[in-house]
């Protein structure tokens, strides 16, 4: 039976309007420490960490359904790797359990979807908070989706599981009416009724005849939905297009609410669709209990969103209408609840008056589903997209086997991201050796920090399959292994393999030193006499230097026996070498950094060595302690130059014998000179004045070099 209505309506439908769920803002993830939530499975590349926060703590109990919205913008990287049609995508809560969800609206090319998620916890068992956080996995291109729901306006997509998700749902999926929510009121099956297919339900009334007949298509819902808020989205559309089957008078009741507690659902209460009766082409107008002048166009899909709110004493009735299911809101209307009572069901109902002639009503329904909403409005909502990757990172060293005190090395620490995925925010610690210190630092992308040993390198984005490397020039200060190590601690994703997340690299230093001499000679020396060498050794460091040796061929215009001395305190102390120089000397103890050593080495000089004539010398030093750059230590002095000059000393004797001598005997007369040194005296010259009372003088001499005990010619 059509009840009379001051107004009556056509159609309509749902989006929400979320009162009690106004978005304050959006947050888009301005840091991450790295998730260490379980992936929920390893097919799923990717994931959104949707967290929301609430003006106020609340006690979530029952079902919770959310409504969160996805766009290219808040979550860019989603519409890139999520399959078209959604068929991959499933939701969890923090400990990786499954969450029904629902999707509402899903335009894959526009990059904007609706996704309804339930917080559900079952019985007494809730918690006591003002956020939670869900996953929204994603990319798995083997997933075979569920829930699907079908576009009126064609194609659709796996929506997820409705019933799960909200209080009361129907998507009118199926051939069949769900007789377990709704109870169908028809007046005449002949004159239209109910129909359900392709994701639809359609309460059509033809026109009937004669004047004066009724007819009505209507289904109610077996939920009361009480204070809650429910959406639905409709249509009204016409049967046929000419003047003789306009509409007029055509009431669609989208819902019975007392409203006003008296008891009766009547004009006071109802609310829907209705044509004005004049003119004969009837305009179709929004109302409730009055008119609205809300002009309603025709077959076109809007959205109604109804909410009753006994929140805090605010006792009021709202519906918000979209006359575009993805445009702006189009008008609110607020009413207030009388005697706290808005009892009632979810009504669609669509019918023709008798008194006109040919009037007809067809209302489509897509979709309803009814929801508690949470106590308090959503603060604000943080979006962070993660992926499933494989980073890693190693180290290494130039050179790798070892390096000496005082030698350079490079260290370097490799980031790979070896996935499909980018990620960002990267932070690696690198933790340099103690006994090292930092000459240089280069990263091939991001930024760095350095202290107290320790350089934090933030990459900020680390695409896929790709790498990044830092390099660090170090210079070793002391012997002792030198490890570098380096370890991903943050990032915006998850990694399915967190065992190659640090690397170390380790190099033994070894001692070194740098050893070099000098080596000291008098500028002059006589021939003859003896020759005084000292040579320095000097160990400009980092470390003592072991097995020091001073190598010394000594000149060949010297001879004699050789003594040598050594001092291991810079001369002031000497001792004697064992078995004197043999040309070279180890040093028993080690040369420390910064120390000299010394030897002293005497010798003679040849007296037959020419005036004039230069000695020349060099001594060379020699460690079994390798450089700082790990070539062997060699030194070997300058040359030096000593001059040598002569000195002789000369006696003269003169004997004759025999003496006395008789006149016609012979007389010898012997004439010895002596050179007392040092040097050879060189062309010596004899002058002897012969008597004249010697006739017919001959000359004979012979040289004796040891005092006349032998002679030469």
């Amino acid at each position: 039976m059509l009840r009379k209505r001051k107004g009556e309506m056509k159609r309509i439908v749902c989006s929400l309007i979320f009162i009690s769920l106004i978005f304050s803002m959006l947050v888009f993830s301005p840091k991450h420490v790295k998730s260490s939530d379980p992936w929920y499975d390893l097919n799923y590349k990717h994931r959104i960490k949707v967290t929301l926060k609430f003006k106020g703590n609340f006690y979530w109990t029952g079902n919770n359904p959310i409504k969160i919205e996805l766009t290219g913008y808040n979550v860019p990287s989603f519409w890139q790797f999520v399959q078209s049609d959604a068929r991959d995508i499933v939701v969890t809560d923090e400990d990786g359990d499954e969450l029904s969800y629902w999707i509402e609206k899903w335009d894959y090319s526009g990059k904007d979807a609706v996704i309804w998620i339930n917080f559900y916890y079952p019985g007494m068992l809730g918690i006591w908070s003002d956020s939670n956080i869900a996953y929204i996995y994603y990319g798995n291109d083997s997933a075979t989706g569920s829930g699907w729901h079908t576009d009126p306006d064609g194609g659709g997509w796996f929506a997820g599981n409705g019933d799960g998700t909200f209080d009361f749902f129907d998507d009118f999926e199926g051939s069949d009416i769900d007789t377990g929510k709704w109870d169908k009121d028809c007046s005449d099956e002949s004159s239209g009724g109910l129909t359900q297919e392709d994701g639809v339900v359609e309460l059509i009334v033809y026109p009937i005849y004669p004047l004066g007949t009724t007819g009505h298509s209507g289904m109610d819902s077996k939920y009361y939905a009480g204070h809650e808020q429910f959406c639905w989205e409709t249509r009204f559309k016409l049967i046929r297009d000419d003047y003789l089957y306009a509409y007029r008078n055509i009431i669609n009741v989208l819902g019975d609410f007392d409203i006003d507690g008296d008891g009766d659902i009547d004009d006071n209460d109802e609310y829907g669709y209705r044509g004005k009766s004049s003119p004969i082409f009837g305009t179709l107008w929004y109302y409730w209990g009055d008119y609205t002048d809300k002009e309603i166009e025709r077959n076109k899909w809007f959205k109604d969103i109804q909410f009753c709110d006994m929140v805090n004493n605010h006792n009021t009735f709202k519906w918000s209408v979209y006359k575009d299911v993805n445009g702006p809101l189009d008008f609110e209307r607020t009413a207030s609840i009388k005697n706290g009572n808005v009892d009632g069901k979810i009504r669609f109902f669509t019918g023709k008056s008798g008194t006109n002639l040919t009037l007809a009503g067809h209302l489509v329904v897509d979709y309803v589903f009814s929801y508690k909403p949470p106590s308090y409005p959503l603060d604000f909502i943080i979006f962070r997209e993660e992926n499933l990757v494989d980073l890693s990172v190693s180290t290494s060293s130039n050179p790798s086997n070892l390096i000496y005190n005082g030698g350079n090395v490079e260290f370097k620490a490799t980031v790979s991201n070896n996935s499909e995925a980018d990620t960002s925010n990267v932070t690696v610690k690198c933790y340099l050796p103690s006994n090292c210190e930092v000459q240089s630092i280069s990263v091939s992308s991001g930024s760095y920090t350095y202290d107290s040993n320790t350089i934090t390198w933030t990459i900020p984005t680390l695409s896929s399959n790709s790498n990044e490397t830092l390099t660090v020039e170090e210079k070793a200060t002391s012997p002792g292994d030198a490890t570098f190590k380096a370890t991903i601690e943050n990032f915006d994703d998850h990694d399915t393999d967190t065992s190659n997340n640090s690397s170390s690299t380790t190099i033994p230093v070894y001692p070194a030193a740098n050893v070099s001499a000098s080596k000291e000679a008098p500028e002059e020396v006589i021939a003859g006499s003896t020759i005084t060498y000292t040579i320095n050794a000097y160990n400009s460091g980092p470390d003592p230097a072991e097995n020091v040796r001073i190598m010394d061929d000594l000149p060949p215009e010297t001879f004699g026996p050789i003594y040598g001395i050594y001092s291991e305190d810079g001369g002031q102390t000497w001792e004697y070498i064992p078995d004197g120089w043999t040309g070279n000397f180890t040093f028993p103890d080690p040369l420390p950094p910064g120390a000299t050593f010394k030897v002293r080495i005497v010798r003679t000089v040849d007296p037959a060595v020419e005036e004039g004539k230069y000695i020349t010398n060099y001594a060379e030093v020699t460690s079994t302690t390798k450089k700082s750059d790990g070539t062997s230590n060699y030194f070997q002095t300058p040359t030096v130059y000593t001059k040598v000059v002569t000195q002789a000393l000369l006696e003269i004797e003169k004997t004759d014998s025999p003496d006395p001598v008789v006149a016609g005997e012979t007389l010898t007369y012997t004439i010895t000179i002596t050179n007392n040194g040092p040097s050879y005296a060189r062309n010596v010259t004899l002058t002897d004045n012969i008597p004249d009372e010697i006739e017919n003088p001959q000359f004979r001499y012979r040289i004796s070099s040891n005092g006349g005990n032998t002679w030469g010619d």
